[in-house]
């Protein structure tokens, strides 16, 4: 039975990438626990936990986050058909990170949140019992004040990332800081600094992005149950060694909380697909709203852009 999980979950039909061999060890091994305990095959998918502020359905959730939803029951399917304890599904929202990252408001980060459980609960409704997808955001795990105790404790790290990040190459700085950029938002004050300025700023949410992966801070949440622990199987959305990459919908590996959902139509076949704002300032003007008779009575639900290829 594990061997026969093991070849649906990795099926290349979900999977976007290869994968070590470590990787595949691991994922045997959580198995092999889950299975001889006949307990759920347990998944943790952490996500960024806010909407992309530049699109115009933030900052709450949209049909991005709908395709995926179903995209995941889509994935398990397989498992729940041979497997009866099922499959447990944990989104981890790394939304407090956003605080610090992105400058984003706590008021932004709750409308994320509410309204992503709101969709959520939808789905819940037809579910079969042997599937569950469960909702919690990484500041639940802490005690008052112990996030930012571990933070401190983790920061002096920030002294050798300066020193590594001197030694990259003008390249990989660029991509890094083309990665902050698409995060963060510039206070008022921020958008009237020189250039020069705001990309030292980048440069420091960059540096304290990369100490969130020291081992301080890796051995503080797996003390917390936050990914690893509990024989969970981590699913990333982008090809790395520390997780199964899976794509974020059938025709996409955009992560859902930054981009938006649309639907593609290709001669006579209807793809869901999700955008980036880049993509989706690109195609903009093929993109026609269409109203949608839906149940989901929430915002960016009653229409749903189109892009007629």
């Amino acid at each position: 039975m594990a061997e026969c999980i093991f070849e649906k979950i990795t099926a290349r039909k979900f999977r976007r990438s290869s994968m070590p061999p470590e990787l595949k060890q691991n994922i045997r091994n959580s198995i092999g626990v889950k299975v001889n305990k006949s307990e759920p095959i347990t998944f943790a998918v952490p996500i960024g936990g806010y909407k992309k502020r530049e699109l115009a359905c933030a900052p709450y959730v949209d049909w991005s986050e709908f395709f995926t939803l179903a995209y995941m029951y889509k994935f398990a399917a397989p498992i729940l058909a041979v497997y009866a304890p099922g499959v447990a599904i944990e989104y981890v929202s790394n939304e407090i990170d956003m605080e610090i990252l992105g400058n984003y408001t706590r008021e932004e980060l709750k409308a994320y949140t509410d309204t992503f459980k709101q969709l959520l609960s939808y789905f819940k409704k037809s579910f079969p019992v042997n599937f569950k997808i469960i909702y919690r955001e990484m500041r639940e795990q802490f005690a008052p004040g112990e996030y930012v105790e571990c933070l401190e404790e983790a920061r002096p790290d920030l002294d050798s990332l300066l020193k590594k990040w001197n030694e990259l190459s003008k390249n990989e700085q660029k991509s890094k800081i083309a990665k902050a950029e698409r995060n963060y938002k510039f206070s008022s004050d921020e958008e009237k600094l020189s250039d020069n300025e705001k990309y030292e700023i980048l440069k420091r949410i960059t540096l304290t992005h990369d100490m969130y992966v020291n081992p301080i801070w890796l051995g503080f949440l797996s003390k917390k149950n936050y990914i690893r622990n509990d024989n969970k199987i981590p699913i990333s959305y982008y090809h790395g060694n520390w997780g199964l990459h899976l794509g974020s919908c059938s025709a996409s590996t955009v992560q859902f909380w930054v981009g938006t959902g649309v639907l593609e139509q290709r001669g006579e076949r209807i793809i869901p697909q999700i955008l980036s704002y880049k993509q989706l300032q690109a195609v903009k003007d093929k993109i026609h709203p269409e109203s949608v008779d839906s149940l989901i009575d929430m915002p960016n639900f009653a229409k749903i852009g189109v892009v007629r290829c």
